[in-house]
């Protein structure tokens, strides 16, 4: 007997998935704005080129350690991305004529007003600018998420309760809800790509400009079944 039931127990259909309790509907919301950006990603790169590699690195590290130093005093955060010697051939004769050193590297900063007295100096000093991108911080751009975040999940609310009216319901149960926000937008005025470096020169006029952010909701609502006549 007891055989038996631990036979009956193992054949036990699992259990059905719960049935609505009422009518589900889909909903999505977004909320968007624009904010200020207030910090600057500058990007360059200092070249040698010759015959003989010792030459090559001395001439980068001359530029690289001239940068750092005028770099030393301002409020920025300087990183080296990447350096890389690669020979240069000629392919008609299938032989190396020289070498190439290349150097990269970034500065990130948030004092934006003096941004176009730096760039013009290590310009004058042998970089050459690859660009400059204004976009909105970590720090402020958490800050209008959290905001946009609430106006968006009030506009869901919303429209929850457009669908609860239009279908006679009176109240509705949120059974899901997702949140996501998409990468900030940096329009074409916060960014600029630049060449060769220019002579001396008054400094560069350049506008921060703005981004926009943008977050969305969407989940699932729950409104009580309700029987409406057939016309």
């Amino acid at each position: 007997m007891r055989y038996l039931l631990i036979l009956s127990l193992l054949f036990i259909p699992p259990a059905l998935a719960e049935e609505p309790a009422g009518t589900r509907v889909s909903i999505s919301a977004q909320a968007e704005a624009r904010a200020t950006n207030d910090e600057v990603v500058v990007s360059f790169r200092i070249i040698a080129e010759g015959p003989l590699p010792r030459p090559l690195q001395q001439e980068v590290n001359r530029i690289s350690q001239a940068v750092d130093k005028r770099l030393a005093s301002e409020k920025l955060k300087l990183k080296t991305t990447d350096r890389r010697m690669e020979p240069q051939w000629d392919r008609q004769h299938n032989r190396r004529i020289g070498w190439r050193l290349e150097q990269t590297a970034e500065a990130k900063s948030q004092d934006l007003d003096v941004v176009p007295e730096w760039v013009q100096a290590i310009e004058e000093l042998g970089v050459q600018l690859q660009g400059v991108s204004y976009r909105v911080s970590s720090k402020a751009s958490r800050a209008v998420q959290d905001e946009l975040r609430k106006q968006a999940v009030a506009s869901f609310r919303a429209k929850a309760a457009t669908m609860a009216k239009a279908l006679s319901a009176p109240s509705y149960r949120v059974i899901s809800l997702q949140t996501a926000q998409a990468q900030p937008v940096y329009p074409a005025r916060g960014r600029m790509v630049m060449g060769m470096a220019m002579e001396a020169a008054e400094p560069p006029a350049m506008q921060a400009g703005e981004s926009r952010i943008s977050v969305s909701v969407s989940g699932e609502i729950e409104l009580p079944f309700r029987d409406f006549p057939a016309r």
